[in-house]
């Protein structure tokens, strides 16, 4: 496209698609002199994983006003992933190519231990993501259906341990 276009052609498209892109964070976070709040922190105190987990949530623009349910997006690694996948969230249901929706992030307190189904002797927390699935199913889902207005839909977002 760049061999097409001009210098400046360019310059006004890369700046007028940034805007387009970052500006309307303010229709979904809250944004004052000092903060910038994208959603809130919840925790759950698991039994099943012996712990308390921090939960990040993002509702959407309209969760206040309508009394729609919504599909729930579960986020792994949610310290890293949630900003981005909140904000991609409410990008791709602005231009309708997805429903508004809750975004989930879990962060983790010991990713090793939550995504390795097996024990590995060169990783002594290794082995725990059964237990990690079953607070997943008992404990997190359900307080999150619970707490808010979901549809069934769920869609869990992760990648591999590597």
């Amino acid at each position: 496209m760049r061999k097409h276009m001009n210098s400046s052609v360019y310059k006004t498209f890369t700046t007028l698609l940034f805007f387009s892109v970052f500006i309307p964070i303010q229709q979904f976070a809250q944004i004052n002199e000092k903060n910038i709040e994208l959603g809130k922190i919840i925790t759950i105190n698991s039994e099943v994983l012996n712990e308390n987990r921090e939960i990040f949530v993002y509702l959407p623009i309209d969760y206040e006003r309508a009394e729609n349910k919504y599909p729930v997006i579960y986020i792994l690694d949610g310290r890293g992933n949630f900003a981005f996948s909140a904000t991609t969230s409410n990008f791709l249901s602005r231009i309708q190519r997805m429903p508004r929706s809750i975004v989930i992030g879990i962060p983790n307190t010991d990713r090793t231990r939550d995504f390795t189904p097996v024990h590995d002797k060169g990783s002594p927390t290794s082995g725990g993501a059964d237990k990690f699935l079953e607070f997943m199913e008992t404990e997190l889902i359900p307080h999150i259906d619970n707490n808010y207005r979901t549809y069934s839909y769920k869609t869990l977002y992760g990648h591999s341990l590597c």
